[in-house]
């Protein structure tokens, strides 16, 4: 269904979003229909695809404009008024240096195959302040949702509702599904020819906390990449749960988190001579060279859904306007 939104504080806009998964129609009786043809089924995973938005930059390429993706975000509602963008706190601010990002641009999902224009994101305000929110504890952060260049159209969005609430759902072993932009089969301009829509990845969470495994970060084995940053993970609630119990049907998807970020390794640097070594400035011996490079294995850190709850609550914490009478 649409929903107009009113979103409060530095997220004041407008516009509609669809805040709500739409229920896959039943399937008729064969005999119920005899002479027509079959009931087109709805797509299950097409609103949480439209929910699924690329970030990234645009570049100069010769005389043309290209869109770069760098990252991945999902459209969230706290309730049927207020929403945002919501994703990896590192795609803003360098975790290492503090390197506050100057300029950030989305692109929604495709609707028929072509690539949609991108929107640019606004990240200050006039004083050059961030407009964007995060809490210091995690790699979360939300960004107001960009409803005047939205030209109109309803967008989805995750409510909290699906938010995961029962430690039972969140196991090791348990299915998952990643939905993001990564960064693999890139054009010699950097553009991606896959990056109309999310990829989707399936895997299980690796591994989990057992003191918290509702509010502490998880790990997910889903051959995620660089990219899949800021993307959400949801837990597939089909099949065997925490119990060994087989459930079919009720609820398909249950947000569980937001990826943070892979792994990364040491690996020697080689040349066309070979591993290339530096004399060690204290003995003089010569040493192998090594770079730090993204692990490819797979697994990453998930922030999870509890967390992101907090951090809609503490940014909407004013109750949302009253529509006019």
């Amino acid at each position: 269904m649409r929903i107009v939104i009113l979103v409060a504080a530095l997220f004041c806009s407008m516009g509609t979003i669809l805040a709500q998964a739409p229920a896959t129609a039943p399937t008729p009786p064969p005999s119920a229909i005899p002479s027509q043809p079959p009931v087109a089924q709805a797509d299950p995973g097409a609103f949480w695809r439209d929910a699924t938005v690329a970030l990234g930059n645009l570049v100069t390429v010769g005389t043309e404009s290209k869109f770069i993706v760098t990252g991945t975000a999902v459209v969230v509602a706290l309730d049927t008024h207020r929403g945002c963008l919501l994703t990896a706190r590192h795609m803003l601010i360098d975790p290492v240096n503090g390197q506050v990002t100057r300029s950030l641009w989305m692109r929604r999902t495709s609707e028929h195959g072509e690539e949609m224009p991108p929107i640019q994101l606004s990240l200050f305000d006039n004083q050059g302040r961030n407009i964007w929110i995060a809490l210091p504890d995690n790699d979360l952060a939300v960004i107001p949702l960009p409803f005047a260049q939205l030209t109109g159209k309803p967008i989805s969005a995750v409510q909290v509702q699906d938010f995961v609430s029962n430690s039972d759902d969140v196991f090791q072993g348990a299915q998952v599904l990643v939905l993001g932009y990564p960064q693999v089969f890139r054009r010699p301009d950097q553009t991606n020819p896959y990056s109309t829509s999310p990829i989707a990845r399936a895997g299980v969470i690796a591994w989990t906390d057992p003191t918290d495994s509702l509010g502490k970060p998880f790990l997910v084995d889903a051959n995620l990449y660089g990219g899949n940053s800021g993307g959400p993970v949801f837990r597939v609630k089909s099949g065997f749960d925490k119990f060994g119990n087989f459930n079919v049907g009720g609820p398909k998807l249950e947000f569980i988190g937001i990826v943070s970020q892979g792994p990364i390794m040491t690996a020697p640097v080689v040349a066309g001579n070979g591993v290339v070594t530096q004399p060690n400035p204290q003995t003089g011996i010569p040493e192998n060279e090594y770079a730090v490079v993204p692990y490819v294995g797979g697994i990453g850190v998930i922030e999870p859904a509890s967390k992101a709850r907090a951090l809609l609550q503490s940014v909407f914490a004013t109750p949302p306007p009253q529509a006019p009478r």
